[in-house]
């Protein structure tokens, strides 16, 4: 039986570290590509996201403002896979400040 989440079920999952924040992360799911870029132009600005579905399959997701020393969260539908819809939950950390290490910890399911 394959790994759920949620009662759905994982197609991908793993954590991936870049040295710098300004470093992108790219991550690909069958015949899909997923991209993930990081910022913080604005040090104490609320975090944010904005993501944007490419024609075809795949996404580019940039995340602002990652100054929470616990670490962040989002969850959200990232398109269609195999007929069915695909959702990424992601949990990032990244270092102090600066241009520190980001830690991206991934899961891709369907649902």
């Amino acid at each position: 039986m394959a790994d759920q989440v949620g009662g759905r079920t994982v197609v991908k999952a793993g954590t991936l570290t870049v040295p710098r924040l300004s470093e992108q992360i790219r991550i690909e799911v069958e015949d899909q590509v997923f991209f993930f870029n990081f910022s913080n132009p604005e040090p104490g600005q609320e975090t944010s996201a904005e993501a944007r579905i490419h024609r075809g399959g795949g996404m580019t997701m940039t995340i602002r403002n990652l100054d929470n020393p616990l670490g962040t969260t989002f969850h959200l539908k990232a398109g269609v896979l195999r007929g069915q819809d695909l959702y990424v939950t992601l949990f990032v950390h990244v270092g102090n400040s600066g241009d520190n290490p980001v830690n991206l910890s991934y899961t891709f399911s369907l649902g």
